[in-house]
This record gives structure tokens, sequence and C-alpha cells, in this order.
């Protein structure tokens, strides 16, 4: 449940600034497959990963 409210809000960050998941992922210095996982269960994202995608924004 707290992985769907945190992809809530990366979606909601995103949105804002009219970004793609590329986009975020080239922001966070990530591959943008990484991302990706994530919204497709694949994958929980790490804090250290969330640590990048928080500056990214």
């Amino acid at each position: 449940m707290a992985v769907d409210n945190i992809l809530n809000t990366i979606t909601a960050y995103r949105k804002e600034r009219k970004w793609s998941l590329y986009d975020l992922a080239t922001h966070a210095g990530m591959k943008s497959i990484t991302i990706s996982t994530w919204y497709n269960n694949s994958a929980t994202p790490s804090i250290p990963s969330l640590v990048k995608i928080c500056d990214a924004f």
C-alpha cells in the first residue's frame, strides 16, 4: 500500500513538470527501466533510489 502512495506522489510531481518516466530517469541519473519496474509492480523503490528521485524534483 505504501508503494502505491509513493508512486502516486511521484506521478503527481512528474505531471506538474510534464515529465515522462524517461525524463524523470534522466533528471535523477537513473535508468528508465528501473522506474518502469516500480510501476509494473515488479520492484519496490530503494531508499537510495527515492533520494535520487527527490533530488531530481
